[in-house]
């Protein structure tokens, strides 16, 4: 990382994408070593891409660290395994800053994609409201997927036993995208209410992914089958 700081440096002038006086403020270390290095990796992928400019990020969701990373870092120190595998530095930096305007989301809690609302277990307990009195489809394998905190509270509540009772069930720990083929070659076809696995499956081979919100993926998995007036519209 202090070789590509020198060239940074070295080639200032060089520079072709625009900053502005903020940017060059990150890229000068004004806001701390976190944001300069995080400057420095976006400056050299833009200037790859040819990019004329940046654009303000208002919603992120923060990917910190898979499985195997732990593996290939050799250590079981967040800031190290951040440090190398989302910054390329081997340089320890603390992940303890972010931009006041920006929504931030990580892939290790819920995630929502269309609107900036985390998920709780007001949601569970809305689609075990829904879900109250009806049977899914017996070929449609209905999952509801959250973490450990909130499944446990739909335990407490009784909304757990809703879902099972209507065919369906809750998991935490996971998502489908990350169980991958052992997943996905189980089924023909699939409908999230959220935009990311709907992106994530698709892009992973799947040929049928639909996505709408999630009271047209119940009445879906209840019917059976997708229809055209489920899909997702602003």
């Amino acid at each position: 990382m202090a070789n590509l700081s020198l060239a940074m440096n070295h080639n200032r002038m060089n520079i072709k994408v625009k900053l502005s006086d903020y940017e060059n403020r990150l890229l000068d270390g004004e806001a701390g070593k976190l944001k300069e290095v995080a400057m420095q990796n976006i400056v050299r992928y833009a200037e790859i891409l040819g990019a004329q400019s940046l654009c303000e990020v208002t919603k992120a969701t923060v990917f910190c660290g898979a499985h195997h990373y732990l593996d290939a870092c050799e250590s079981e120190d967040f800031d190290v395994v951040f440090s190398r595998m989302n910054m390329a530095s081997d340089e320890v930096l603390a992940f303890d800053t972010t931009y006041d305007n920006c929504y931030i989301q990580s892939c290790v809690s819920p995630c929502d994609h269309h609107a900036y609302k985390p998920f709780d277990i007001d949601q569970i307990k809305k689609t075990a409201d829904y879900l109250k009195g009806k049977t899914i489809h017996p070929d449609v394998k209905f999952t509801i997927w959250t973490v450990y905190p909130i499944k446990a509270l739909a335990d407490e509540n009784g909304y757990t036993k809703v879902v099972e009772d209507a065919g369906g069930s809750i998991h935490s720990g996971t998502c489908p995208a990350s169980i991958g083929d052992h997943f996905l070659s189980r089924y023909d076809a699939f409908v999230f209410d959220s935009l990311k696995q709907a992106e994530c499956i698709k892009s992973a081979g799947a040929n049928k992914v639909y996505y709408g919100d999630a009271f047209r993926c119940i009445d879906a998995a209840v019917s059976g089958k997708w229809e055209d007036r489920y899909r997702w519209k602003k």
